[in-house]
């Protein structure tokens, strides 16, 4: 666009009469990133001023491309809903120098004249794929973080697993399998990784003493294959590493799991995808600015598909898989003791003196 000025006046309010249904932040940022020239010089500031006959252009709003290993599935004035690759940190941590999503979507806003930076809702494990909310603004950030800790956020993944998982549970006249549940406390070790206990918690409170927490895994067959099953699985708790610790537990662990997978994947070994087998396939939640109901799904890379299909030419050494494990249905009457014993306790906090249950009965596995 380019137009002659006919009256004294500044920067600011030639954008306003000429852009009147930009906001304030939008055209401030036309001048911040060099779209406004005038008499072919580039505009510093909104307080300048321009004279009768001042040429003023308005150079095209620059498309900028979106970084590499992010896929933009939507964009509004309040958040961002992307589709992370696996191996990109979700966001940074100390000494952390790597990309990072928050930090490529960060400059993807700048860059573009959309925004100033993206905050991080929630995160992915880097190895993990899937979807990803960032939040614009502050505010929507606030809403979208209260949701998840009230537990507001409807989430499902898609988890390609070792091993032919059958299902405790069967189906009902034909349909799909019910979901199984594993539960349990977990805590983290002096190494940083999750552990799985069925050891009560020192303390009611959330951090408690023994900084052991509750989680809750729901999972049900898809797919079933020769040596490997595809799940989906849905999470009432985010707990750090939470499906792959509770998965290994049942002795099905996540493909190319590197902390708490299969011997081989723990050496390093590609496995059928090369790659960590969790993606997350399905987001629910009220929209931070019209409180609407929204929904989004992002499929599982074909990869996912074709191990399950595949038939392997040699056959996985015995007792490679679930050495130790105890079944999907042990770890469902394992998860009714714990949530009946713990409802208890919460029952009691109140009520004089509490009394640490006595430690539940060992099963014969």
């Amino acid at each position: 666009m380019e137009a002659r000025v006919d009256q004294a006046q500044t920067v600011k309010e030639f954008l306003a009469d000429h852009f009147p249904q930009a906001k304030e932040r939008t055209r401030r940022q036309m001048v911040e990133f060099g779209r406004v020239r005038v008499n072919d010089v580039p505009v510093k500031s909104l307080k300048q001023k321009l004279q009768p006959g001042d040429v003023v252009h308005i150079g095209e709003k620059r498309v900028v491309p979106v970084p590499r290993g992010i896929k933009l599935l939507h964009e509004d004035d309040a958040m961002l809903v992307i589709d992370k690759a696996a191996g990109l940190l979700t966001s940074t941590t100390p000494g952390e120098r790597r990309p990072t999503v928050v930090a490529l979507m960060t400059d993807y806003l700048q860059q573009s004249g959309k925004g100033e930076r993206v905050w991080s809702v929630h995160r992915l494990d880097k190895d993990a794929s899937g979807l990803l909310i960032l939040a614009k603004t502050e505010s929507a950030w606030r809403w979208l973080k209260d949701d998840f800790r009230a537990r507001r956020v409807h989430k499902a993944y898609t988890v390609l697993v070792e091993g032919r998982v059958e299902s405790a549970t069967p189906a009902h006249f034909g349909g799909e399998p019910p979901f199984e549940t594993i539960q349990s406390f977990l805590r983290e070790d002096a190494r940083n990784r999750m552990v799985s206990t069925t050891e009560y918690p020192a303390d009611d409170d959330e951090e408690g003493d023994a900084g052991a927490k509750l989680a809750v895994t729901r999972y049900r067959v898809e797919r079933r294959g020769e040596h490997y099953s595809l799940l989906r699985v849905e999470t009432d708790t985010g707990r750090k590493n939470q499906i792959r610790v509770h998965l290994a537990q049942i002795g099905h662990p996540v493909v190319g799991d590197i902390e708490y997978g299969t011997p081989a994947a723990r050496r390093g070994e590609p496995g059928p995808i090369g790659r960590l087998g969790l993606h997350a396939s399905e987001l629910a939640f009220a929209h931070p600015r019209t409180g609407e109901r929204v929904r989004f799904e992002c499929p599982a890379p074909a990869s996912f598909y074709r191990a399950v299909e595949a038939r392997m030419t040699k056959p996985l050494r015995a007792g490679a898989i679930g050495r130790t494990a105890r079944s999907p249905a042990h770890a469902s009457r394992r998860a009714s003791q714990l949530a009946g014993a713990h409802a208890s306790r919460k029952s009691k906090r109140h009520v004089g003196k509490r009394r640490r249950p006595a430690a539940p009965r060992r099963s014969g596995h």
